[in-house]
């Protein structure tokens, strides 16, 4: 016969702490195709990926999150056009076009290239013109985490990258 144990933890859990964490939700699977646009009138407020490196898979997931502008609601969006903003292990340098701002992505991964390309949902925001335009500067290193959380009163109107076939990303 076992013996019986006895626990006493839920009187100490009550009086302890909760450890609280949001949910979080990949838009896709490593190597997998990416399309992901923000609901309607919505633009990215957050932009979050993670890469993961190994023998297997050298690839990079993203999660997003959007929010309507202070401005108002995007619309009129598009993509980028037909085809991707930029090739394999090249640079990626993309603006959405006028006053335009960035409320979505496709990529497609190339298990040859281990990177990806990628194209743009772009929407205008009513009565807004985007001005004092900077690039913020690395986000991230290769390999790393990234997780941006746009400020207040600021959009994300373009992206910058590039690939090192030295560290597959």
């Amino acid at each position: 016969m076992l013996p019986i144990a006895k626990t006493c933890f839920g009187l100490l859990f009550f009086l302890g702490f909760l450890g609280l964490c949001q949910a979080q939700t990949w838009l896709h699977s490593y190597r997998r195709y990416l399309n992901y646009t923000c609901p309607p009138g919505e633009v990215f407020s957050r932009l979050e990926s993670e890469h993961h490196d190994s023998k297997d898979v050298q690839d990079r997931k993203w999660h997003a999150e959007c929010a309507t502008p202070d401005a108002g609601a995007a619309t009129n969006c598009a993509w980028s056009g037909l085809g991707y903003v930029n090739d394999y292990d090249g640079i990626m340098l993309y603006q959405c076009p006028d006053n335009s701002v960035l409320s979505g992505m496709a990529s497609v991964y190339s298990k040859y290239y281990l990177d990806r390309r990628y194209k743009f949902y772009c929407c205008g925001v009513s009565d807004t013109v985007a001005h004092s335009c900077y690039y913020t500067g690395y986000q991230n290193d290769f390999n790393n985490m990234m997780d941006f959380k746009v400020p207040t009163g600021w959009i994300i109107k373009g992206v910058f990258s590039h690939h090192s076939n030295h560290v597959h990303e």
